[in-house]
């Protein structure tokens, strides 16, 4: 909404100025030497009220504009909070080494929204996507050991040796 605001605002603007001068040229060529003093007159009247009304439009501009900013900043904000919990999440999945295997659909649901977030400030993006790449990371490592111990046939006999296992990992 603000937005379309910020594209009417200049429109009305190209439309004062033209009004403004169509009127400054109707005072040059009515003025003569006997109703100088009236032409003139008129047209810093009429030439005060355009500049007014321009300035007010300019200000409103300004001012949903500004608006408009901020409630993007809100928004980049409220993304920023979204993405750090979807990370943290990730790296509650990859701590769970007991259930890796099982925790696959929702690591892949949780990839999903953190790329379905939208943008976030740009001087936190660079953190916030190395965050999001190391628990990735960390998850498909654990991913790996759990595959590798399945393919091999080197079932723990018990989940705390596949907790070791990760840990001696890391």
């Amino acid at each position: 909404l603000a937005r379309e605001a910020c594209e009417i605002a200049p429109d009305e603007i190209r439309r004062l100025r033209q009004h403004f001068s169509m009127l400054h040229k109707q005072a040059e060529a009515t003025s003569s030497e006997e109703g100088a003093e009236a032409a003139a007159l008129a047209a810093e009247t009429v030439a005060e009220a355009t500049e007014q009304e321009f300035a007010a439009l300019i200000e409103q501009a300004r001012a949903k504009r500004a608006a408009w900013a901020a409630e993007q900043e809100a928004i980049r904000a409220d993304n920023l909070v979204k993405k750090n919990d979807i990370i943290a999440q990730i790296n509650a999945l990859a701590e769970d080494t007991d259930n890796v295997n099982r925790t696959f659909p929702v690591y892949r649901e949780l990839q999903d929204q953190f790329n379905a977030v939208g943008d976030v400030d740009p001087q936190e993006d660079t953190a916030v996507w190395k965050r999001f790449q190391e628990a990735r990371e960390r998850y498909s490592d654990n991913l790996k050991i759990f595959a590798t111990m399945i393919s091999r046939r080197i079932l723990p006999k018990s989940r705390c040796c596949l907790r070791r296992l990760v840990i001696w990992r890391k």
